[in-house]
């Protein structure tokens, strides 16, 4: 079986590199409709259970359960230790491969998914990297390859010398659905374009709009989480 995991810190806490542009507000709002968009992707794209969410936070750990996505406690502050652990939890089940994605692609579909699934399964790794060409968006392996993750600055170099150094075939695949993600403000017109948070009611959509990003009393909230 493939599993996707996506690792969260929290609407509270994640994207703070767009403080400097927007209001707390809505660094929170973008942060979690962006996570609600790339689970609802997960979900349609595998099984609901087959998603597992690794995070501290009890809001990401209760928007996930109302999707059906399985949730795993994060117990080490720590991006590369959350993937690890996630990824020893799946080696325990009957998973074969894995795709772990991050929580801020807004442009994000299905088919994303599955050509890194495709990958996986041929037995190879599949990296996506952002639109720098220096970072690593989503990745995708096998379950029975060992491999130390490297997310982070410079994180496509450390990844591939990682899989030379295993003597693993990888591949990179190229989407802007993988490769389009919001880190700082000069991201975010990715919200204003036609196919962002696709998944989510018009009005979580709304809610991430240029019109609010600077809006210091923004209230309206991302409603469900359109789960599928």
């Amino acid at each position: 079986m493939h599993a996707v995991v996506i690792p969260f810190r929290g609407p509270a806490s994640g994207k703070s590199r767009l403080a400097a542009g927007i209001s707390d507000a809505a660094r929170r709002q973008i942060a979690r409709a962006m996570f609600q968009h790339v689970l609802n992707v997960a979900c349609a794209a595998v099984r609901a259970q087959n998603v597992l969410i690794v995070t501290g936070s009890r809001t990401a750990a209760n928007i996930a359960r109302r999707c059906g996505a399985t949730v795993l406690r994060e117990t080490i502050s720590d991006h590369n230790a959350a993937v690890a652990q996630a990824v020893a939890h799946l080696r325990t089940r009957k998973f074969t491969t894995v795709a772990i994605v991050s929580a801020d692609l807004p442009l994000l579909k299905p088919s994303d998914l599955a050509a890194l699934e495709q990958c996986a399964r041929g037995g190879r790794l599949a990296i996506a990297t952002d639109k720098g060409g220096r970072g690593t968006n989503a990745l995708a392996m096998p379950l029975s390859l060992g491999f130390d993750f490297h997310f982070g600055p410079a994180s496509l170099f450390r990844h591939r010398l990682e899989a030379r150094q295993r003597g693993v075939q990888f591949r990179l695949v190229h989407a802007p659905g993988l490769t389009d993600d919001v880190d700082t403000p000069d991201d975010l017109k990715l919200l204003a374009h036609p196919a962002a948070l696709c998944t989510l009611p018009t009005v979580g959509r709304l809610a991430c709009s240029p019109a609010v990003w600077t809006n210091a009393a923004l209230t309206v909230a991302v409603s469900g989480e359109a789960c599928t």
